[in-house]
């Protein structure tokens, strides 16, 4: 492992890295939303004060505008898991410049589309909770 580790380039070692960590988080996160832990603030309110809260909490958060928000922790952090291991695997079949661009445009579309989705996943999931009420 250390020899396969050492005959890497210098390039692949840090993609490599940094493409096992965002990994990692990508894993915990996933689990986190199949646990569904993004509910847990919620045993902190009054049951009446609930509503009130969930208002308060989205009108906090990134998708509380009519826009998506491009720029945030998870978005980053699947532009890196993108973008390096598209880089690592790249290495040897294109030039270096080229391996750039493809791993920072690739990184970059998949991230904003994810960004996207989640904004219209917000917001159907947003309508159909309105709709329950009525």
């Amino acid at each position: 492992m250390i020899k396969w580790w050492l005959s890497l380039l210098f390039e692949q070692q840090v993609s490599l890295s940094i493409a096992l960590a965002s990994t990692l988080v990508l894993i915990v996160q996933i689990v986190l939303v199949l646990l569904n832990f993004y509910g847990v603030d919620r045993l902190n309110t009054e049951s009446d004060n609930l509503e009130q809260y969930e208002i308060i909490a989205n009108c906090d958060s990134d998708m509380s505008q009519n826009k998506p928000k491009l720029i945030t922790v998870v978005s980053i952090n699947i532009f890196l898991f993108v973008s390096c291991w598209t880089f690592f695997i790249l290495t040897y079949k294109v030039s270096f410049l080229k391996q750039l661009v493809i791993s920072f445009v690739l990184g970059v579309f998949v991230a904003v589309t994810y960004s996207i989705f989640r904004k219209l996943i917000k917001q159907y999931a947003q309508r159909k909770k309105f709709d329950q009420k009525k």
